[in-house]
């Protein structure tokens, strides 16, 4: 058995594991949405508007309708399914599935193994002690060398789903992609899961995150991402969630604080921003590269995000994003969790990015992600400071902090050396070479170096083959990565 490991009594715990995912599953497809597919229902797509900023047009309700037309028989019918699911799953953690402690999971397979062992060893070179576990969602996705070997080296181990799942569940049902992360979260053995994407590089010890205020406090921390929050209007009838008419902090740039206002104060409703207001997901959209999240407190939000997930592409992801950019698996965790109730911070800090310079323009490579400690500790600050002034002072304006650097979410291109020399990525026209991120220095240290040497190591050392190298040589690849090193050295400052 591929999960031995992964029970105190596996003969006696997979079979009980396999059984309670049957009956979710089971859930899940009497909750089926009879609508159709809702890629076909679009007057038109929503356009994609950065965060960082104001710009026409506010995405006020009305706006935000003209995108994803339904009727109301549809959203009736959709509403019916929905609560069909929530009635008939569990609020807590059943007894049979045993989680324990802290942990790193990541979602494996295929071309993301690789990544996945470069962001553990960018992890392990923090000082992070956590145990990892790596989601393998099937047969070909899984390297035995990676699982029987390398993974366990860093104190990570693989996870097979169709162990978890069972064969019931793996038959009727079909996953890819994005659906695959809540699913890493919910089969791994942990209590408290910091989720990272296999892309995603730690730049400094994660750990403490588990012990900090703002996770104690919340049970789920997000990240933003980069464009305003498009999720349509309906999804709040769909899901039963009231969508008050206060403005919680006011409209100016996200994460800026300004004091609430009433919509019946405000002369001019649409400049009104829909997800402004109290009961609505959060502007901006999330970024779900990184996530971290209590499976004991947030038992039932993961359930439900498994649900949106599993109608996702048809269903979930066009009411969540309106065919935006980034539609994915991303919004529909506090899309649960503002239905559930449950408790969210969203880190305020806008997301920074890191690329390079070559052929007369900026190409970026990675998200930015920052610390939601620091962040968490000047919201407060700025909340009392709003609640002791008079509501009618609506000129303070309050900025977010500045924390340091946690995550470096490196999503395109990938790290793939093969795929990196093949495309000629990281060479200007002119042949010249230049470094995958605008910084030397990312928390006092060359990120980017170390990564390179780490390729060198794993592939030119330890002669690792895997399937993310498409067939490609390892003398081609390590002379591609020799190069660059060099290069990096040349420049580190």
């Amino acid at each position: 058995m591929l999960i031995s490991y992964y029970f105190d009594n596996p003969n006696l715990q997979i079979q009980k594991v396999n059984d309670f995912f049957t009956n979710i599953f089971n859930t899940i497809e009497l909750a089926k949405p009879t609508v159709s597919s809702l890629t076909k229902k679009y007057k038109s797509k929503s356009p994609t508007i950065s965060s960082d900023k104001i710009k026409e047009p506010i995405y006020d309700e009305e706006f935000l309708k003209t995108f994803l037309q339904l009727d109301p028989v549809e959203i009736n019918s959709l509403k019916l399914s929905h609560e069909i699911f929530m009635k008939n799953t569990p609020n807590s953690i059943p007894n049979d599935l045993n989680y324990v402690g802290n942990g790193i999971v990541y979602a494996g397979g295929g071309k993301y193994n690789w990544l996945t062992l470069l962001s553990i060893k960018s992890l392990r070179r923090t000082g992070s002690t956590l145990p990892v576990e790596v989601l393998i969602p099937t047969i070909d996705d899984y390297e035995i060398d990676l699982c029987t070997q390398i993974f366990p080296s860093l104190n990570a181990r693989c996870i097979f789903l169709p162990e978890v799942l069972g064969k019931n569940v793996i038959q009727n049902f079909k996953f890819k992609g994005y659906q695959y992360k809540v699913f890493a979260i919910l089969a791994s053995s942990f209590q408290n899961v910091l989720l990272l994407d296999s892309d995603n590089m730690p730049a400094i010890k994660p750990d403490y995150l588990f012990d900090s205020e703002v996770f104690q406090d919340n049970g789920l921390v997000t990240w933003p991402d980069f464009w305003r929050r498009t999720t349509s209007p309906y999804f709040y009838d769909i899901a039963d969630v009231h969508v008050g008419e206060r403005i919680r902090f006011g409209y100016t740039n996200y994460g800026i604080y300004t004091h609430g206002i009433s919509v019946q104060d405000e002369k001019n409703i649409s400049k009104v921003p829909f997800h402004d207001r109290e009961g609505a997901i959060p502007d901006s959209s999330t970024e779900s590269g990184q996530l971290l999240v209590n499976k004991k407190t947030h038992f039932k939000m993961l359930l439900l995000s498994l649900y949106y997930n599993t109608y996702g592409p048809d269903h979930y992801y066009p009411l969540l994003s309106q065919g935006s950019t980034g539609e994915g698996d991303k919004d529909t965790f506090l899309a649960a969790a503002v239905k559930t109730g449950s408790k969210f911070y969203q880190v305020n800090k806008f997301v920074g990015v890191l690329g390079y310079n070559a052929d007369g323009g900026y190409h970026g490579t990675s998200m930015v992600q920052h610390d939601p400690v620091e962040d968490y500790q000047k919201f407060q600050k700025n909340a009392n400071i709003l609640n002791l002034i008079n509501e009618d002072e609506n000129d303070l304006v309050l900025k977010p902090a500045s924390p340091k650097i946690v995550f470096v979410h490196s999503n395109f291109p990938k790290l793939n050396p093969a795929a990196l020399k093949k495309n000629k990525i990281l060479v200007d026209k002119e042949e010249k070479r230049h470094r995958y991120y605008s910084k030397n220095k990312i928390e006092g240290f060359d990120l980017e170096l170390k990564i390179w040497e780490d390729m060198r190591y794993f592939i030119c050392e330890l002669q690792l083959k895997l399937l993310a190298f498409g067939g490609m040589g390892t003398d081609d690849i390590c002379e591609e990565l020799n190069e660059q090193i060099k290069y990096l050295e040349s420049t580190t400052i």
